[in-house]
């Protein structure tokens, strides 16, 4: 469906159907998560849910871990969370070298891992069945 809707019709795959159906799950998770979020912090401000910082960092999350996958924005955004919990604690003396890192770190992903953590992964245990195969 995704990459080919028309040979999706072709087999039988009722488009419509399904985009309503991921639209309506996707705004059933959002809703949880929103309602989550206020559980646990009791507050909601248009500029936390709405502001371009939120926005950016769903973004990236994705490609970090891997776009097209079910997994990657859930790794990305772990690992992003991560990197950013580990370099606050470490460089907390010094202000914006977390911000640093954290840019370099995402620059390099996005640089040498055009597919993400994800893709990085599956390249890594590719790599690593042909070696075994050959031994």
């Amino acid at each position: 469906m995704r990459d080919n809707e028309d040979a999706a019709r072709a087999i039988g795959v009722n488009a419509f159907r399904v985009k309503l159906g991921a639209l309506g799950l996707s705004g059933a998770l959002m809703g949880a998560a929103g309602a989550f979020y206020v559980q646990v912090f009791q507050y909601i401000d248009p500029g936390i849910a709405y502001g371009p910082h939120t926005s950016v960092e769903a973004l990236v999350a994705a490609i970090v871990g891997g776009l097209g996958t079910l997994w990657g924005p859930i790794l990305g955004a772990l690992a992003l969370h991560l990197l950013a919990d580990l370099t606050r604690n470490l460089f907390g003396a010094l202000p914006g070298i977390n911000m640093i890192i954290y840019g370099v770190v995402l620059i390099v992903i996005v640089m040498f891992a055009p597919r993400g953590l994800l893709g990085m992964g599956q390249s890594v245990r590719r790599l690593w069945k042909r070696g075994t195969d050959r031994g």
